[in-house]
């Protein structure tokens, strides 16, 4: 239903977190994917800390979000 924002990765650096969650991931390099949930190209985006997986230094944010969306598929 419009307006809406699409994509379903999301990749880039912890700004904060919320309640009950460690705040030492925050400024961790992370990718997730956010379910069923739209709001991937947003310039913030909020993902349940279960669905964080952290970045490698040397991978790059676009090839996260490559290997966490359609890499996915890839392997099956």
């Amino acid at each position: 239903e419009l307006p809406m924002t699409p994509g379903r990765e999301v990749a880039g650096v912890v700004d904060a977190v919320g309640p009950g969650v460690d705040a030492a991931i925050a400024g961790s390099r992370v990718v997730a994917h956010v379910g069923f949930r739209s709001g991937g190209y947003a310039e913030y985006a909020l993902a349940p800390v279960e669905a964080l997986h952290r970045v490698p230094d040397g991978v790059t944010f676009p090839q996260a979000v490559a290997t966490i969306g359609t890499g996915r598929t890839a392997q099956l």
